[in-house]
Protein backbone atom coordinates (compact mmCIF):
# COMPACT_ATOMS: atom_id res chain seq x y z
CA UNK A 1 0.00 0.00 0.00
CA UNK A 2 1.16 3.53 -0.77
CA UNK A 3 -0.01 6.47 1.34
CA UNK A 4 0.53 9.96 -0.04
CA UNK A 5 0.64 12.60 2.70
CA UNK A 6 2.19 12.41 6.14
CA UNK A 7 -0.22 14.51 8.15
CA UNK A 8 -2.17 12.95 11.03
CA UNK A 9 -4.69 11.27 8.73
CA UNK A 10 -2.08 9.86 6.35
CA UNK A 11 0.17 8.66 9.15
CA UNK A 12 -2.74 7.01 10.96
CA UNK A 13 -3.95 5.36 7.76
CA UNK A 14 -0.44 4.02 7.13
CA UNK A 15 -0.22 2.74 10.71
CA UNK A 16 -3.65 1.08 10.61
CA UNK A 17 -2.78 -0.63 7.33
CA UNK A 18 0.57 -1.85 8.68
CA UNK A 19 -1.13 -3.17 11.84
CA UNK A 20 -3.36 -5.24 9.56
CA UNK A 21 -0.36 -6.83 7.89
CA UNK A 22 0.06 -4.64 4.80
CA UNK A 23 3.48 -3.54 3.60
CA UNK A 24 3.17 0.26 3.58
CA UNK A 25 5.18 3.11 2.10
CA UNK A 26 4.30 6.67 3.11
CA UNK A 27 5.35 9.64 0.95
CA UNK A 28 5.57 13.10 2.52
CA UNK A 29 6.80 16.08 0.52
CA UNK A 30 7.77 18.04 3.62
CA UNK A 31 10.75 17.76 5.93
CA UNK A 32 8.70 16.19 8.73
CA UNK A 33 5.54 14.24 9.37
CA UNK A 34 2.58 15.89 11.05
CA UNK A 35 1.10 18.37 8.59
CA UNK A 36 -0.99 20.95 10.44
CA UNK A 37 -0.01 19.46 13.81
CA UNK A 38 3.67 19.95 13.01
CA UNK A 39 2.96 23.63 12.39
CA UNK A 40 0.82 23.91 15.53
CA UNK A 41 3.54 22.46 17.76
CA UNK A 42 5.71 25.49 16.93
CA UNK A 43 3.36 27.62 19.05
CA UNK A 44 4.01 27.32 22.79
CA UNK A 45 0.32 26.96 23.64
CA UNK A 46 -0.06 24.06 21.20
CA UNK A 47 3.30 22.35 21.72
CA UNK A 48 1.66 19.25 23.19
CA UNK A 49 -0.20 18.68 19.91
CA UNK A 50 3.15 17.51 18.58
CA UNK A 51 3.06 14.57 21.00
CA UNK A 52 0.58 12.88 18.66
CA UNK A 53 3.02 13.27 15.77
CA UNK A 54 5.86 11.83 17.87
CA UNK A 55 3.69 8.87 18.89
CA UNK A 56 2.71 8.21 15.28
CA UNK A 57 6.35 8.37 14.12
CA UNK A 58 7.40 5.80 16.72
CA UNK A 59 4.47 3.52 15.89
CA UNK A 60 5.19 3.72 12.15
CA UNK A 61 8.80 2.69 12.80
CA UNK A 62 7.70 -0.20 15.07
CA UNK A 63 5.37 -1.52 12.37
CA UNK A 64 7.91 -1.26 9.56
CA UNK A 65 6.28 1.52 7.55
CA UNK A 66 8.77 2.95 5.06
CA UNK A 67 8.55 6.73 5.44
CA UNK A 68 9.99 8.82 2.61
CA UNK A 69 10.28 12.47 3.57
CA UNK A 70 10.99 15.24 1.04
CA UNK A 71 9.33 13.05 -1.59
CA UNK A 72 6.74 14.60 -3.88
CA UNK A 73 4.19 12.14 -5.20
CA UNK A 74 3.90 12.05 -8.96
CA UNK A 75 2.32 9.72 -11.48
CA UNK A 76 5.75 8.19 -12.04
CA UNK A 77 6.51 7.67 -8.33
CA UNK A 78 3.09 6.18 -7.70
CA UNK A 79 3.49 3.75 -10.62
CA UNK A 80 7.05 2.91 -9.54
CA UNK A 81 5.79 1.91 -6.09
CA UNK A 82 3.70 -0.88 -7.67
CA UNK A 83 1.30 -0.66 -4.75
CA UNK A 84 -1.91 -2.67 -4.61
CA UNK A 85 -3.68 0.39 -3.27
CA UNK A 86 -2.95 4.10 -3.09
CA UNK A 87 -4.45 6.30 -0.41
CA UNK A 88 -4.31 10.06 -0.94
CA UNK A 89 -4.20 11.98 2.34
CA UNK A 90 -2.83 15.31 1.18
CA UNK A 91 -4.29 17.17 4.04
CA UNK A 92 -6.31 19.97 5.40
CA UNK A 93 -5.64 23.51 4.37
CA UNK A 94 -6.66 26.74 5.99
CA UNK A 95 -9.41 28.66 4.23
CA UNK A 96 -7.80 31.72 2.68
CA UNK A 97 -11.00 33.61 1.86
CA UNK A 98 -11.40 34.92 5.42
CA UNK A 99 -14.56 32.93 6.08
CA UNK A 100 -15.31 29.54 7.53
CA UNK A 101 -17.12 26.67 5.86
CA UNK A 102 -20.29 27.39 7.86
CA UNK A 103 -20.28 31.10 7.05
CA UNK A 104 -23.30 32.57 5.29
CA UNK A 105 -21.05 35.17 3.66
CA UNK A 106 -20.09 33.97 0.19
CA UNK A 107 -17.77 36.75 -0.94
CA UNK A 108 -14.10 36.56 -0.07
CA UNK A 109 -12.59 39.36 1.95
CA UNK A 110 -10.90 41.77 -0.51
CA UNK A 111 -7.11 41.73 -0.47
CA UNK A 112 -6.60 38.24 0.94
CA UNK A 113 -4.83 37.17 -2.23
CA UNK A 114 -2.00 39.67 -1.58
CA UNK A 115 1.53 38.33 -1.16
CA UNK A 116 1.84 39.47 2.46
CA UNK A 117 -1.25 37.52 3.58
CA UNK A 118 -0.41 34.25 5.36
CA UNK A 119 -2.51 31.45 6.75
CA UNK A 120 -2.09 30.23 10.33
CA UNK A 121 0.22 27.39 9.31
CA UNK A 122 2.54 29.65 7.32
CA UNK A 123 2.71 32.18 10.16
CA UNK A 124 3.37 29.49 12.78
CA UNK A 125 6.17 27.94 10.71
CA UNK A 126 7.81 31.28 9.96
CA UNK A 127 6.65 34.06 12.34
CA UNK A 128 9.36 36.37 11.00
CA UNK A 129 7.29 36.70 7.81
CA UNK A 130 4.66 38.54 9.85
CA UNK A 131 4.99 42.30 9.92
CA UNK A 132 5.05 44.60 12.93
CA UNK A 133 1.25 44.96 12.83
CA UNK A 134 -0.77 41.76 12.37
CA UNK A 135 -4.50 41.22 11.88
CA UNK A 136 -5.77 37.66 12.33
CA UNK A 137 -9.17 36.81 10.82
CA UNK A 138 -10.77 33.82 12.54
CA UNK A 139 -14.23 32.77 11.45
CA UNK A 140 -14.06 29.68 13.67
CA UNK A 141 -12.94 31.44 16.88
CA UNK A 142 -10.56 28.55 17.48
CA UNK A 143 -7.53 27.81 19.60
CA UNK A 144 -4.92 28.00 16.82
CA UNK A 145 -5.63 31.66 16.08
CA UNK A 146 -5.48 32.57 19.79
CA UNK A 147 -2.20 30.69 20.23
CA UNK A 148 -0.76 32.43 17.17
CA UNK A 149 -1.98 35.84 18.38
CA UNK A 150 -0.35 35.24 21.76
CA UNK A 151 2.92 34.04 20.21
CA UNK A 152 3.14 37.05 17.88
CA UNK A 153 2.29 39.51 20.67
CA UNK A 154 5.00 37.95 22.82
CA UNK A 155 7.42 38.59 19.93
CA UNK A 156 6.59 42.30 20.08
CA UNK A 157 4.03 42.47 17.27
CA UNK A 158 0.92 44.62 17.52
CA UNK A 159 -1.83 42.04 17.06
CA UNK A 160 -5.56 42.32 16.42
CA UNK A 161 -7.69 39.16 16.39
CA UNK A 162 -11.02 39.63 14.58
CA UNK A 163 -13.84 37.09 14.60
CA UNK A 164 -17.54 37.10 13.66
CA UNK A 165 -18.22 34.97 16.72
CA UNK A 166 -19.41 36.46 20.05
CA UNK A 167 -15.87 36.06 21.47
CA UNK A 168 -12.42 34.86 20.52
CA UNK A 169 -12.16 31.21 21.48
CA UNK A 170 -15.92 30.72 21.25
CA UNK A 171 -15.35 27.64 19.09
CA UNK A 172 -13.34 25.90 21.82
CA UNK A 173 -15.26 26.84 24.96
CA UNK A 174 -16.43 23.25 25.35
CA UNK A 175 -12.85 21.91 25.37
CA UNK A 176 -11.78 24.17 28.22
CA UNK A 177 -8.92 25.64 26.17
CA UNK A 178 -10.25 29.18 25.80
CA UNK A 179 -10.28 30.10 29.52
CA UNK A 180 -6.55 29.52 29.93
CA UNK A 181 -5.36 31.10 26.65
CA UNK A 182 -7.78 34.04 26.37
CA UNK A 183 -6.63 35.96 29.50
CA UNK A 184 -2.96 35.45 28.61
CA UNK A 185 -3.62 36.70 25.10
CA UNK A 186 -5.27 39.86 26.46
CA UNK A 187 -2.46 40.36 28.98
CA UNK A 188 0.03 40.21 26.08
CA UNK A 189 -1.79 43.17 24.50
CA UNK A 190 -3.80 41.46 21.76
CA UNK A 191 -6.80 43.54 20.66
CA UNK A 192 -9.91 41.41 20.10
CA UNK A 193 -12.71 42.45 17.74
CA UNK A 194 -15.90 40.37 17.84
CA UNK A 195 -19.31 40.35 16.20
CA UNK A 196 -21.45 43.02 17.88
CA UNK A 197 -24.58 41.57 19.48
Amino acid sequence: MLVVGGGPAGAQAALSSAERGHRVTLLERGERLGGQLDAARRLAELRSWGDLVDDLERALARHGVEVRLRTEASVASVHAARADAVLIATGARHERSGRGAASLVTDAVPGLDAAHVLDVREAALDPERCGARVVLLDDFAGLASMALALALAQRGRTVTLATRQPMAGFGVLATGDAPWVYPRMLAAGVTVLTQPS
